[in-house]
């Protein structure tokens, strides 16, 4: 019964240290952007112009709509119709579905416009 206590004690102790092992280990993970390519890539690798907007810049700038958020982004405007209330974002030319828009990593629909 002597000899069983300190086996016991020993393996105890090999197996607590394997653990404080494995935690010193840190992994990072780089941001990876989907774009229209269906490739994975990080926003410093993709050849796409990429702008995001975080929430603490829409909370700091105060913005209250779609437009007030790109009104110091160059290349985008953003369209209303008045009688139809829907905005547009035209992107250096290109609106409609050619604009992917995603919120929060979820894409957004297409907007609706009647002509």
């Amino acid at each position: 019964m002597f000899i069983k206590k300190p086996l016991a004690v020993v393996i105890t102790a090999i197996l607590a240290s394997n653990n404080v092992v494995a935690d010193d280990q840190v992994y990072s993970l780089d941001e990876v952007v989907v774009s229209a390519t269906r490739t994975n890539q990080t926003i410093q690798d993709t050849s796409a112009s990429v702008k995001v907007i975080s929430d603490q810049a829409i909370e700091e700038n105060m913005t209250n709509s779609v437009s007030d958020l790109f009104d110091y982004t160059p290349g985008v405007d953003v369209q209303t119709d008045s009688r139809q209330g829907v905005q547009s974002i035209n992107i250096r030319g290109m609106e409609g579905n050619r604009v992917k828009i995603l919120i929060d990593g979820v894409s957004q629909p297409n907007q609706f416009k009647n002509n």
